[in-house]
């Protein structure tokens, strides 16, 4: 070949890898700005979380957990916290302990004790309809059921 045929060539070669770049950086770009989209778009929650609306009976239920938690921590040193199933029916408040099972005491009476004079003290009992009622339990350190009661 002649030297200006292999100057002509590598000027066609050096021209080829400046499109090829120039594609690649292209491309490049338009993926970093799909990326920013998707990223910068809001997740669709409403189709994975469902709330139930609570009516304000309800609410009312809900709000004395603190009040129950603050008195059964200071009085008890096996309890470990709460928390409240309103559906299905009846309304449960479940109280959670650090008992095992074969060590079973007065303790769990008196927690079912306590929690209820809260409830009565706040005059949640006059809110539930005929044939309605509420259930006080006591779990274990393991998940057992140790003692429960229901009030009408």
């Amino acid at each position: 070949m002649t030297k200006r045929r292999i100057q002509q060539k590598y000027r066609e070669k050096i021209e080829q890898k400046k499109i090829s770049n120039k594609h690649f950086l292209t491309g490049l770009c338009y993926l970093s700005f799909g990326l920013i989209i998707f990223l910068w778009t809001p997740i669709d929650t409403k189709s994975t979380v469902a709330i139930d609306k609570i009516d304000s009976s309800e609410s009312q239920w809900m709000i004395i957990t603190a009040e129950i938690d603050k008195q059964l921590k200071m009085t008890s040193e096996q309890y470990t916290g709460i928390s409240v199933d309103l559906n299905p029916k009846p309304i449960k408040y479940i109280l959670k302990t650090s008992t095992e099972e074969p060590y079973i005491n007065e303790e769990p009476d008196r927690l079912i004790n306590t929690t209820n004079e809260i409830i009565t003290s706040n005059n949640l009992p006059s809110l539930l309809r005929e044939n309605e009622s509420y259930e006080i339990i006591i779990i274990g350190k393991d998940k057992q059921v140790l003692s429960n009661k229901i009030f009408h």
